[in-house]
């Protein structure tokens, strides 16, 4: 937030009174632009952000620290998937993921999410649901449908996931003080608005 000199408000305010009237309108006008700009900083849309030029040392600096993060990040991430992994392959915690988050789904939709050949990818399912993770069952729109339903152990599986993670996170934040909390919240909110939401694709390697 800018600093206001000490007598910006207050001597203007002081000189005015022996001003003419215009003078004192022309200052008043002044203080109450100075005073909306400093309340408008915190509402910079990212389109403001990215327009200020900065550095090209500053902008490689926060390139190499976001880089040292998103590997910690990704840490956590392999961190909380290598347990499932004793249960399932990584391809089929991803179908998993995919069926928890989105509900049941045709075969055919289902291996276009994944980028899989429907022919080959009917015979993972056909091991998932051997293993108890997923099964096949009649939608409710047409009898002759059939959709690909994560079981109960395939969304407990997930979860376990989640709650890993979650709970990983959780440590490294207990970690840092209030403020610094404050700050990482800060810096990842207005760095995802700049990301913008990634592809459901592009998590789906990572079995997010």
């Amino acid at each position: 937030m800018p600093v206001i000199p000490k007598n910006s408000i207050g001597g203007l305010q002081h000189r005015s009174m022996n001003r003419t009237d215009s003078a004192a309108e022309r200052d008043s006008q002044c203080n109450l632009a100075t005073v909306a700009r400093m309340h408008s900083i915190k509402f910079r849309t990212v389109q403001d952000r990215t327009a200020v030029n900065q550095p090209p040392r500053l902008r490689a600096h926060t390139t190499e620290a976001i880089l040292t993060a998103s590997r910690a990040l990704l840490g956590v991430v392999a961190q909380s998937v290598s347990p499932a992994l004793e249960f399932v392959t990584l391809p089929q915690f991803r179908v998993l993921v995919v069926l928890t988050s989105a509900g049941p789904l045709r075969m055919g939709s289902l291996a276009e999410r994944m980028g899989a050949n429907s022919s080959t990818f009917s015979r993972s399912i056909d091991r998932m649901v051997a293993g108890g993770w997923v099964e096949r069952g009649p939608s409710p729109d047409s009898r002759r449908e059939v959709l690909i339903r994560a079981t109960e152990s395939g969304r407990a599986l997930v979860d376990e996931v989640t709650a890993r993670r979650r709970h990983a996170i959780s440590d490294i934040l207990a970690k840092m003080t209030p403020p610094d909390q404050e700050s990482v919240v800060s810096a990842l909110e207005i760095f995802a608005d700049a990301a913008s939401e990634p592809a459901v694709e592009d998590l789906l390697i990572l079995g997010l």
